[in-house]
């Protein structure tokens, strides 16, 4: 079975005042995994997960042709420990 998406994991500190301030840093075929690498990183940058779909164009281009900022509906999780150190991962 061939998967319908996977999960990339994103470092998405903010404070530059550009788009994309995210780069993504791994992709994994399960949330699970990503989850578990996200446990590892350092909690000095604010991170990332989102659900993409394989072969499937998911940004948003509006009436004029521009693409826009964002990433549409799809599915993403913040964890932004830098600029919230508060921030916990869940179990």
């Amino acid at each position: 079975m061939q998967a319908e998406y996977v999960w990339g994991l994103f470092v998405s500190d903010s404070g530059n005042n550009r788009f994309p301030n995210y780069y993504p840093v791994g992709i994994f075929l399960t949330r699970e995994m990503a989850m578990e690498q996200l446990k590892e990183l350092t909690k000095e940058h604010d991170y990332e997960i989102a659900k993409l779909p394989i072969n499937k164009f998911f940004g948003y281009i509006d009436k004029k042709g521009i693409l826009k900022d964002g990433i549409g509906d799809l599915h993403h999780e913040h964890y932004p420990f830098k600029t919230d150190p508060d921030t916990t991962i869940p179990s």
